[in-house]
């Protein structure tokens, strides 16, 4: 990055630092993440009997399946669970539905309950996530290499843009078209995220 932004070292630029420049590729981490390019599966969740809701895990976007013992749990809005049981609230046996608006943000809520028969099985839950922070302490980003150009073309973008001694509007510009290439070519992959 340095020689695409005319310098040897850190010490050659006065326009930016190398923090800036890892918060520009944090930002396109993020931007990434809400294209649903992270996605991960946790299976540490234990179900509990009565228990209706649980945490979703860290790093959390949305949800692509949600599972147990019995199979693939069917999405369900609050709306439709009240259509579909009057009591879905306080109903009980193995759960065939989840919502992620019947309860607080950062929940999933399972239909009906389980019960003791369902105690200590896994919920399996795949999602798309957000990755961990782009930092000059944290330099990884668990992607697959040819979406690495897009970090580069990303930062640049930001930092070409950026008003000072090495703004080049032009060239901005140009890395702004070559993201924007990066993530239509990205959503042809993993599809747009809803």
């Amino acid at each position: 990055m340095l020689g695409r932004l005319g310098a040897q070292a850190w010490d050659d630029l006065e326009w930016l630092t190398e923090s800036e420049l890892y918060t520009y590729f944090d930002e396109a981490a993020k931007q990434l993440a809400r294209s649903g390019v992270f996605v991960d599966e946790d299976s540490t969740v234990t179900l509990s009997a009565g228990e209706s809701q649980y945490t979703t895990p860290a790093g959390w976007i949305s949800s692509v399946r949600v599972s147990g013992a019995q199979g693939v749990l069917r999405p369900a809005s609050t709306f439709e669970l009240e259509a579909l049981d009057s009591a879905w609230e306080t109903a009980q046996g193995p759960p065939y539905r989840y919502s992620m608006d019947a309860g607080p943000l950062g929940t999933v809520t399972l239909y009906p309950q389980p019960t003791a028969n369902q105690q200590h099985e896994t919920l399996t839950h795949v999602y798309h996530r957000f990755p961990p922070d782009v930092s000059t302490a944290q330099t990884a980003v668990p992607v697959p290499e040819p979406v690495a150009d897009y970090f580069a073309y990303f930062a640049l973008q930001r930092a070409r843009g950026k008003e000072s001694e090495g703004a080049m509007p032009e060239m901005a510009a140009h890395f702004a078209e070559r993201v924007q290439m990066y993530e239509q070519i990205l959503a042809s992959y993993w599809g747009e995220q809803e």
